[in-house]
């Protein structure tokens, strides 16, 4: 019947004014769906990384471009040093490390004013309409490999750092889970993961500590200070399995409200002798 079609449910189906303001999304909604929107490029805390026994130490540029339709992401690990007796014949391993932590991951965004409305068809999504940035497909291409995935329903691919804070206690509270989400291999170049592959996920957000302190390889600390701090945890299998399809199984993101953006955030890949790597706002 047309009564159950969600166009008359209220506020979590239409982006009014008031809510574009709350979720501090004017530029996006008025943007042409290739516009760039937001572009930034971060340099990680130098880390140590163990391989063959000796300490590399390793720092990544992470290059954010963000359109209303798409969210791409380019990181590129790069060898700093190496220390150990036998540091020149490590430098091969660990240049093919870094090629298989390097790549890029491009999400097809769902647009802004479309978030409400997929809390009527997904109740994963009910009630969120300013805190995430959300997703329905990826292509990823890591180590020479590349993979198309698509997720049904869209998935959170990032804590948005633009809404008031009031939304993110509506919204989130201290913990939200998006229990069932379903991933679908598309296209693949890696035998790992082939073409017709489902897999059934998880997303589960948490708010965690709003101060950290960050020993750096220094032994100095970077310490930060937030408004609000969360913990995004996929689960798409083993965290390998996670990183396969491009996604890194846990990031932790602090947030500035006045500058109504990130102050940090933290990736963990969690594979194999890889730390994780701290992004510091410039």
């Amino acid at each position: 019947s047309d009564s159950d079609d969600g166009d008359d449910s209220g506020i979590n189906t239409t982006l009014t004014a008031e809510l574009i303001e709350e979720c501090g999304v004017a530029d996006i909604v008025n943007a042409e769906p290739d516009q760039v929107i937001n572009s930034k490029n971060l340099q990680s805390l130098p880390a140590i990384q163990n391989l063959l026994g000796m300490k590399v130490r390793v720092s990544t540029t992470l290059a954010i471009n963000v359109t209303p339709s798409r969210t791409t992401e380019n990181a590129r690990l790069s060898i700093e040093s190496i220390d150990g007796a036998f540091a020149n014949l490590a430098q091969n391993a660990a240049q093919q490390a870094a090629s298989e932590q390097s790549g890029e991951v491009t999400f097809e965004n769902v647009q802004a004013n479309e978030i409400a409305e997929i809390g009527d068809k997904f109740p994963q999504w009910k009630g969120v309409v300013c805190t995430f940035t959300a997703a329905s497909r990826l292509t990823h291409n890591r180590g020479g490999q590349s993979i198309t995935v698509s997720f049904d329903p869209p998935i959170p691919i990032s804590l948005s750092p633009r809404a008031i804070a009031r939304r993110y206690q509506t919204e989130i509270g201290p913990q939200r889970s998006f229990q069932n989400m379903t991933a679908t291999i598309e296209a693949s170049t890696n035998p790992n993961v082939p073409v017709g592959t489902k897999v059934n996920g998880s997303v589960t957000i948490s708010a965690i500590e709003t101060g950290v302190s960050i020993k750096q390889v220094t032994g100095q600390f970077a310490r930060v200070q937030s408004d609000l701090a969360y913990r995004m945890n996929y689960n798409f299998g083993s965290p390998r399995d996670t990183f396969l399809l491009g996604l890194s199984p846990e990031v932790l993101y602090y947030l500035n409200h006045s500058k109504r953006d990130f102050l940090a955030r933290v990736i963990h890949t969690k594979q194999a002798n890889t730390p994780p790597m701290v992004y510091l706002n410039p």
